[in-house]
């Protein structure tokens, strides 16, 4: 299951949920991400605020809506989003 929750300060984070154990597990952990629906092959559509860095200056996941495969988390950029900072 698809799912998102805002949390301290309202920041949108987007989960995918097991159905059997309902644990969640978050796409970009600690990230603004909203929750768009299901790609026709069954990833997750997920959209993507702000950059995600991987050391300071290198950036990991850039604005955009991704795909994410529902088992094994692999998140691929779907299409690059202009701006990149929430509210």
């Amino acid at each position: 299951m698809l799912a998102q929750w805002s949390g301290e300060c309202e920041v949108q984070t987007t989960y995918l949920v097991s159905l059997a154990d309902h644990r969640g597990r978050p796409i970009f952990a600690r990230h603004t991400s909203g929750a768009l629906g299901w790609s026709a092959d069954g990833r997750a559509r997920v959209v993507l605020v702000e950059p995600v860095y991987g050391t300071r200056t290198e950036v990991r996941y850039r604005p955009g809506m991704y795909l994410v495969d529902p088992v094994t988390m692999a998140v691929q950029l779907e299409r690059p989003l202009a701006g990149g900072h929430g509210c």
